[in-house]
């Protein structure tokens, strides 16, 4: 399990790079994130806690040149062709059992630093 901050800084990374951005135009500054006319506090995204909102990750991730391998023992993302993110090549995430809790959590970390790490190549920072 993570601690809630560690999650809260995950989905920040994740809604940025989905192209959520922080709307300080609300009393909470910088907690209130948009994307078009649908708003979220950085505390209720749910790409921890949904799988459905995780995949829409993942889908996302592979629609831009990256294939994403979900196995048993493993979740890998790497580039198909795409020679501009060499610098984002295959985060590898161990998971420890078959759990679905624990595959889940795997994919999602995996997903939060392959989103860290594509928006520090095309030098975009939260």
């Amino acid at each position: 399990m993570l601690k809630t901050t560690d999650r809260i800084e995950c989905d920040k990374r994740i809604a940025y790079f989905l192209g959520w951005r922080i709307d300080n135009s609300f009393p909470d500054k910088n907690r209130v994130w948009r994307l078009g006319n649908n708003l979220e506090l950085d505390t209720t995204f749910k790409f921890y806690n949904d799988y459905e909102a995780l995949m829409s990750v993942v889908e996302k991730i592979e629609s831009i040149g990256f294939t994403v391998t979900i196995k048993e023992s493993y979740v890998s993302i790497v580039p198909k062709e795409n020679k501009m993110f060499k610098l984002v090549t295959g985060y590898l995430v161990e998971i420890d059992s078959v759990n679905s809790l624990e595959k889940r959590v795997a994919i999602y970390l995996a997903v939060a630093e392959f989103a860290r790490r594509y928006m520090e190549v095309v030098k975009e920072t939260i």
